[in-house]
């Protein structure tokens, strides 16, 4: 890494918030900054928000950027290609766009990429040489570090778990696909099932009090012991399990970190996930897999590539 004293500003941005941060060389962050995406508003508008977050933080000459977005990603070129959760984003080229707005060089890397970085660098995955970490948000990512490396593959692609199919005749994605396991897991699946199922008249003590349904409030009933609410997550568990037996039987990592928003569940979610791959994978009973919860949280983009672009040269 560089010399700690020279700052960087990571920022982790998708569908639903920006976050962003001031890092030194030794991984810690010193100060942070946050904003909505609103990405309904249009890529302009989007991007100012980052500009602006970036700029609060203190942008000088000396400070460089990263930012760790939605893929597809090309990381060489600093190109998004149509993100399925970012409408109106075809092939943007966010690099230069931000590099000609803020006057110094900014690195663009695929987001659940630089969290299963940030992870393996500082977090859960520490030490471990094969992992597969998942992000369960709006949409559902992950990425991979085999043998000790990160690993995106032939095109810079790998690793889009959330876009495998576990489900043949499931819901249509916004990919294109249909039964991919983010339309059955991400943020929004989840809280678009149980909004039709408290309107054909579930009982659950989600009907109770008001304000936007999210996962965050299904959790909490959960937690609560709403026997609907714990169905739900049971069976986003399951489908998240599966997905990651396929991924293990052809990888064999040692390590699945589970992060995102729905991640904040604990064992609610980590459970039923755990509980899948023991069904479904094969010789499970000889491998020593560990399933655990991401320990950076929502700092683990911000970490991830701020300490991917120092060390791997995509700044230059």
């Amino acid at each position: 890494m560089k010399d700690p004293v020279e700052p960087f500003v990571g920022v982790d941005f998708g569908a639903t918030n920006i976050r962003a941060g001031l890092v030194d060389g030794e991984g810690r962050i010193l100060r942070r900054a946050h904003s909505g995406t609103y990405a309904s508003e249009g890529k302009e508008k989007v991007i100012s928000r980052i500009v602006k977050l970036v700029r609060d933080l203190g942008q000088n000459d000396r400070m460089e950027v990263g930012i760790a977005c939605p893929g597809p990603v090309d990381g060489s070129k600093g190109i998004i290609f149509d993100p399925p959760n970012l409408p109106g984003w075809k092939k943007v080229h966010l690099k230069e766009e931000l590099q000609d707005e803020l006057g110094t060089r900014v690195s663009v890397e695929n987001d659940a990429n630089m969290v299963t970085y940030g992870e393996w660098m500082f977090g859960a995955g520490k030490g471990v040489r094969n992992l597969l970490c998942l992000t369960l948000g709006s949409g559902v990512g992950s990425g991979l570090v085999l043998n000790g490396s990160l690993y995106t593959g032939a095109n810079g692609f790998a690793a889009e778990l959330g876009h495998t199919i576990v489900e043949l005749k499931g819901p249509q994605c916004r990919c294109g696909a249909r039964g991919c396991l983010e339309s059955l897991v991400g943020a929004k699946s989840i809280v678009a099932e149980v909004e039709s199922a408290i309107a054909s008249g579930h009982e659950t003590i989600l009907t109770q009090g008001s304000g936007e349904m999210t996962v965050s409030r299904i959790s909490s009933a959960a937690a609560k012991g709403d026997s609907f609410s714990v169905k739900i997550l049971e069976k986003a568990g399951f489908y998240v399990g599966v997905a990651v037996s396929n991924a293990v039987a052809l990888l064999d990592v040692e390590m699945v970190v589970v992060g995102g928003g729905i991640s904040k569940a604990g064992p609610l979610i980590i459970d039923p996930i755990r509980k899948a791959i023991s069904s479904n994978l094969i010789s499970f009973s000889l491998r020593a897999l560990k399933v655990v919860r991401s320990q950076l949280g929502d700092d683990a983009g911000i970490l991830g590539i701020s300490a991917y672009s120092r060390v791997s040269g995509a700044l230059k």
